[in-house]
């Protein structure tokens, strides 16, 4: 150094080598002052970027708590040994716990006698495992009450790799439960829609038999023999049969309902009649019934199949109580619900304390225990214009109001009075015609012939359309009515219809049909044809029809 020094004083004068000394400093300072000025602005740059980071961090930390504090889902997270750290409110207002309750305790306390153990186990198999898990779990709620989820739980790792937390994120299935529920019943009564449609033609066929032979019988025998009441007692029995099958038909008809006046307060005593001879001792069925009440629009199958399923609904409300009462109160009331004059039927069943305080609403639920028993109630009233209220107290008593439009009368179109009551038709005297009875069941051909022979008709018999096609077509003026039924094998009742008219078109036709389709009912009902019976065909009322048709055809 001090050579340097020298060998710059031998080149340059003292002054000079000030000057140049002093050139040297300030270009040795002011470089290291760039170099600290740059270095400070490098970390501010750093310093910059970490806060920028920093904060974008901090807005998605805000953004994510939002999201979870706000979704409908519930979350939950716990760590690694299952302790809850976090849940979001969501799971407080489905489980009824606060955070701050729940928070460090583990999920086992939303444990019930619903959970199953072994599916528990098995999600912590997977878990441990470093698998995730999603399927259907039932939790309990704090105070009671169950909580169907469809569950997704998942690891967490951390950034080793290694499991740290554990998510779960659930989704309420309680209204998915309640829609299964509904299309489960659903389809039950589409299965019994098509069973009641598939055996209505054959089971009426066998009522046909029964009504027709009891009263053939019946008609035959003294007036003092002794089985005249057994007789009369089988045709009653029959024509409640053959409403029962009305009944089932209105499940395959999807409540095809023709409303006509209707004395309702006779089909309510009948169909409690018949409810009491089905009652336990320790049931008590009331009645407060006014005799007075005006026809109501309505169809009286359907007015007793409404009492059956109430009657059902409280036994299923009540199963395992000692002794509870079902009351039954009918008078006519001008209805907020309706606005108009209306029939108010009300129906109690008591099983605590009447005072206590009620709660109401309109919307039945679809299953009430009872199979759908309300609902079909609900239908009912809907296919007859009325309304319905279903109030609940919490002693376990329910009350259900029922509001039905009256009739408007006409002179000519007097009400019904029971729904068990035979055609009014008059029976008509001999005339000597000639009937064409088509069937293929035996035993109703039989039947019916007899029937016409009384009341002086000559009948020839077929077994299927086609023999009778062809007996038609040998001799069409040797007969006045045909008779057939209308769903036979091979030639049908309405294909032989066709046939005849194309040979006589003034011919008198009567169809009898006995399928519960609907479609197979406009068909008939459609066809170019006089009549068109429902089987069971009491006998008065197909004389009655065959000496109409030989009417319209003279």
């Amino acid at each position: 150094m001090t050579s340097i020094v020298n060998n710059v004083q031998g080149f340059f004068s003292p002054n000079q080598a000030v000057v140049l000394w002093t050139l040297i400093v300030c270009w040795a300072f002011i470089s290291f002052l760039l170099s600290m000025i740059f270095a400070l602005r490098r970390r501010l740059r750093r310093q910059l970027e970490r806060e920028r980071r920093w904060l974008g961090d901090e807005a998605r930390l805000r953004l994510l708590s939002a999201a979870l504090d706000q979704v409908m889902e519930t979350i939950m997270i716990t760590d690694r040994g299952g302790v809850i750290q976090y849940v979001n409110p969501a799971f407080c207002e489905s489980t009824g716990y606060q955070a701050d309750e729940i928070v460090g305790l583990k999920p086992s306390i939303l444990k019930t006698e619903q959970t199953d153990v072994a599916l528990y186990r098995e999600i912590w198999r997977r878990l441990d495992g470093g698998q995730s898990w999603r399927g259907d779990t039932t939790s309990g709620k704090k105070g009671g009450g169950v909580l169907h989820e469809y569950m997704s739980i998942t690891p967490v790792r951390d950034a080793a790799g290694r499991i740290s937390n554990f998510v779960a994120v659930g989704r309420h299935t309680g209204h998915e439960r309640s829609l299964q529920k509904r299309l489960r019943e659903a389809a039950k009564m589409e299965a019994v829609g098509i069973l009641a449609g598939g055996i209505a033609h054959d089971f009426n066929n066998i009522l046909m038999v029964i009504l027709g032979g009891g009263q053939l019988a019946e008609r035959l025998l003294p007036d003092d023999h002794p089985a005249k009441e057994e007789l009369r007692r089988i045709v009653a029995a029959g024509r409640r049969a053959s409403e029962l099958v009305r009944q089932l038909q209105s499940y395959s008809r999807h409540g095809a309902t023709e409303l006509r006046p209707l004395r309702m307060q006779l089909v309510v005593k009948e169909s409690l009649k018949h409810l009491r001879e089905t009652l336990p001792p320790e049931v008590t069925i009331e009645s407060d019934i006014d005799a007075d009440c005006p026809p109501v629009a309505a169809d009286a199958t359907g007015i007793h199949q409404m009492l059956v399923n109430l009657w059902a609904s409280a036994q299923y409300q009540c199963f395992g109580r000692p002794a509870w009462i079902f009351s039954v109160n009918l008078r006519q009331e001008h209805s907020a619900l309706t606005r108009a004059a209306s029939a108010h039927l009300r129906v109690i069943t008591r099983t605590g304390d009447d005072q206590s305080e009620a709660k109401s609403r309109d919307d039945l639920p679809i299953d009430d225990g009872g199979g759908l028993n309300l609902a079909i109630v609900s239908g009912i009233v809907e296919r007859h214009r009325g309304r319905i209220l279903l109030s609940e107290r919490f002693d376990g008593s329910r009350q259900v109001d029922i509001y039905l439009p009256l009739a408007q009368l006409e002179a000519e179109k007097p009400a019904v009075t029971t729904m068990a009551e035979p055609p009014s038709a008059l029976l008509p005297t001999a005339s000597g015609g000639h009937v064409l009875l088509v069937d293929d069941e035996p035993a109703i051909l039989f039947t019916a012939r007899r029937h016409l022979e009384l009341y002086g008709y000559t009948v020839t018999l077929c077994a299927c359309g086609r023999d009778a096609l062809e007996q038609y077509r040998q001799e069409p003026k040797r007969f006045d009515v045909v008779v057939s039924d209308c769903f036979m094998p091979g030639l049908t009742g309405l294909q032989l219809a066709r046939e005849i008219l194309a040979i006589n078109p003034q011919a008198a036709i009567i169809l009898l049909i006995g399928s519960g389709d609907e479609n197979d009912r406009r068909q008939a009902e459609n066809a170019p044809v006089q009549t068109v019976l429902t089987k069971p065909v009491e006998a008065r009322r197909l004389v009655a029809a065959v000496q109409q048709a030989m009417g319209e055809q003279g």
